[in-house]
C-alpha cells in the first residue's frame, strides 16, 4: 500500500496535534498551584518591580504578588518579616540595601531567627551587595540569596 503525499502530511498533522494536545494538558495541569511572592519595597513600585512582575506575568504563571511597602521607614520591616514568616511564600523579592539587609540579614550572620533564610530571597538595586555582606562573593552568595545591582 502506497500513500499519497497528502495522507501523509494528514497523518503528520494529525501527530503533531495529538503531540502538542498532549503537551499542553501536562503543562496546565503542572500550573494548577499559583505561587505567591512577597514584595518588599523601600519607595513603593518602581520601574525595577513592574519590569520584575511584568516578566512573570509575561511567563503565564499565576502568582499573586503581595505588596509591602515600608515607605522609607525602616521600624516596620520586622513586622514584615514576622507577616512573611506567617505567610510563607514561594519567593521574596526585596529592594535596596537596607530593605534586603533587614530581611535576609549579612552573610555573616546568616543564619539567624531574626532573618528569613529558608525561603529564596530576590534583591534589586543593590549598590554593593559585596561591601553590604549581602553576598561573600559575586560568584555565590552560599545562602538562599540572589539578586542585582543597578551598578557597574
Amino acid at each position: 500500500m502506497q500513500l499519497s503525499y497528502r495522507k501523509i502530511i494528514l497523518i503528520m498533522i494529525c501527530l503533531f496535534v495529538v503531540m502538542f494536545a498532549s503537551t499542553l494538558t501536562r503543562s496546565q495541569n503542572s500550573q494548577t498551584k499559583t505561587y505567591k511572592i512577597v514584595m518588599v519595597l523601600w519607595r513603593g513600585i518602581t520601574d525595577s518591580e513592574t519590569g520584575f512582575m511584568d516578566y512573570i506575568k509575561n511567563r503565564n504563571l499565576k502568582v499573586e504578588f503581595i505588596i509591602k511597602n515600608c515607605n522609607k521607614n525602616k521600624t516596620l520591616l520586622p513586622k514584615f518579616i514576622k507577616e512573611i514568616k506567617e505567610l510563607k511564600p514561594d519567593l521574596i523579592y526585596t529592594f535596596g540595601t537596607t530593605v534586603t539587609r533587614t530581611i535576609a540579614g549579612t552573610h555573616k550572620n546568616h543564619p539567624s531567627d531574626r532573618f528569613i533564610t529558608d525561603i529564596p530571597i530576590v534583591f534589586s538595586i543593590v549598590a554593593d551587595p559585596l561591601g553590604a555582606e549581602i553576598v561573600p562573593a559575586l560568584k555565590s552568595s552560599e545562602r538562599n540569596v540572589t539578586g542585582i545591582s543597578h551598578l557597574v
